[in-house]
């Protein structure tokens, strides 16, 4: 569920958002900001955020469709032709503002962003990744 302020959120206070170019956008009956994060990872980093209080991706799942949709499109209009849609939910997950936000990366071949996802195949090999429980198994 959300709420349109929640005390003590540096995302719903929106003085406290250190970035140099905020825009506004609406979808969906929402109002959104964008902006360049604290500390971007990539050149054109940015952050997607709806105005009203979500804590994460699952409570409000409309407002996170909503959220996705319009970084997708902010991507679009921008040219981006490759790009990573990245969003952390939960503490265990590195979410570390508890307001949902959704990350544009602009990818480049031969940059050297570092993602969530490692394909070493020391990675690949380990038995944890590959012997999932079978809710995530195709049958």
């Amino acid at each position: 569920m959300s709420q349109y302020y929640k005390n003590g959120c540096v995302f719903c206070d929106h003085s406290k958002i250190q970035a140099g170019d905020i825009r506004e956008h609406h979808l969906r009956g929402v109002d959104f900001l964008s902006f360049t994060p604290l500390n971007p990872i990539a050149l054109g980093h940015l952050v997607v955020i709806p105005v009203p209080h979500v804590d994460d991706a699952s409570a409000a799942p409309d407002i996170t469709g909503a959220t996705f949709e319009l970084a997708a499109t902010i991507a679009k209009d921008l040219g981006l032709d490759n790009y990573n849609l990245i969003v952390n939910k939960g503490a265990d997950a590195d979410q570390t503002v508890f307001h949902l936000h959704v990350h544009i990366v602009p990818r480049f071949k031969g940059d050297e962003t570092i993602t969530v996802w490692n394909t070493s195949e020391a990675v690949q090999a380990r038995s944890e990744f590959t012997d999932r429980p079978t809710i995530f198994r195709r049958t």
